[in-house]
Parts: C-alpha cells; structure tokens; sequence
C-alpha cells in the first residue's frame, strides 16, 4: 500500500537548481491514482504543458486550467518548502489529473494503442502513469543539451519510482520508449526474460522486450507511443500487447 509520507517527502523535497526546471512547477508525484492502478505506464518526465500554455514566455496556466496545484496555487515562491499539508494538496492534484484537465494529446495513444488493448484506461483509475524524472523540464527532456542534466534528473528522482512501484499493487509495468527501456536496464530495474525486435509497421524495427520489473510483470518498447510514428506501427504495438497480456 502507498504510505502517503513518501508522496508528502518526494513533494517537499528541495528544488535543485541548475537543471531546467519549469519556473513555478512542482514534482508530480503521479498522472492518476496510484492505489487503484492494477497497470502502471512509465515515461521520462511530465511536459511544460503541463504547467505552462503555449504563449510567448509560457507563463503558468491560469487558475481555471490548471492541471496540477503548482506554486502559485500555493502562494509559495520558487524555493519555498512546501508544508506537510501542502505537499498532501499537491499529491491529490496528483490523483485527480484525470477528472480535471488533462494533457490528452499525450495521453490519448497511450489509452488507445496501451491501455485498451490491456483492459485498463487512465480515466477510470485501473492505469496510472508514472514518470523516470518528476520534474517537468524547459527545454522538453530531448533538447536538454547536457548529459549530466539528464543524469543528475534521473539519479536524484529515480529511487522515489523504485519505491512507489514496490509500494503499489501492480499487475503489469508498461516501459514506453528506449529511453525508460534503457534506464530500467542500466539501473537493474528490468531483468529481461525474452527480447525481439520486430517490424511492427514501415520499415522501422521495434524491439519488444518482456520480463519482470520489482516482481511485477513488464512489457518494454523502444518505439515512443505518443511520439510522431506511423499509426501502423502503433496498432502494431497493439497487437503485440493484447496477444502477450495476461
């Protein structure tokens, strides 16, 4: 079961500078209820979009749009430390991200090519998703420049989504893109059992990896869901996953 002191923890702890922060952000600690889930998606990090609109500066979504309690909900400035309290309101921004507003441009491949062909949807609480890194980033995570930006995101946040998928009553782990792949295996978090790659559409070879990820059952892509593919390679995906689930 979750224990709500390591979402307050994760939450309260302090913001490091020097690695792209979106100004006004706080981490999220999940996209949906992470005690409901019985499949969890894991991706590397949450979108400016999340936080911010699409005008010149980006500047924080207004009150009525926002996705998350952010800072400014919270009247704190950049380095304040949230308190106990404070920290629970974020989480529970946390669980309702899909009753409120949220990003579903990202989110609606992953329900249409993942979850659906899993039995599961976001919206109803039996998926969550996850992320490597809690903090949304400006510059999105690819065109982050530095190696040891990355590196320094991934080592600090990585050990709060090792607890919270041990804490969590999952089914199955979903690992979308090579990058999660990737950093699952460099970290000993995915031990592989069965590896392929595949043409799931195109011309493009998908490597589809199964195995367990803490005890759980996991299924592993390289090709990046939401991302600019071919829809064939993701009905592709899809059919892999509905012939390899349960």
């Amino acid at each position: 079961m979750i224990d709500d002191q390591l979402l307050i923890d994760r939450i309260r702890r302090p913001r490091p500078d020097g690695l792209a922060i979106v100004p006004g952000s706080l981490p999220v600690t999940s996209f949906g209820d992470p005690r409901s889930a019985r499949v969890a998606s894991v991706g590397i990090n949450p979108s400016v979009s999340e936080f911010c609109s699409g005008k010149k500066g980006k500047p924080l979504l207004e009150p009525a749009k926002k996705r998350f309690v952010d800072r400014e909900a919270l009247g704190l400035g950049e380095h304040d430390e949230p308190t106990e309290e404070q920290a629970l309101r974020v989480a529970e921004s946390c669980d309702r991200y899909y009753d409120v507003n949220p990003y579903w441009s990202w989110f609606s491949p992953m329900q249409t090519y993942v979850m659906d062909p899993l039995g599961v949807s976001y919206k109803d609480r039996t998926a969550v998703h996850l992320d490597l890194v809690q903090w949304a980033t400006d510059p999105v995570w690819s065109r982050i420049e530095s190696n040891d930006v990355q590196n320094r995101l991934v080592d600090d946040d990585l050990p709060f989504l090792r607890a919270l998928i041990a804490q969590g009553g999952y089914d199955l782990i979903v690992l979308n893109g090579k990058t999660v792949v990737e950093t699952f295996r460099r970290f000993g978090m995915f031990e592989v059992e069965h590896e392929e790659k595949r043409v799931l559409g195109g011309t493009t070879r998908t490597t589809l990896l199964t195995g367990t990820v803490g005890g759980r059952r996991a299924l592993g892509w390289t090709l990046n869901v939401p991302g600019q593919n071919l829809k064939v390679q993701k009905q592709g995906l899809a059919e892999w996953l509905s012939s390899s689930w349960p």
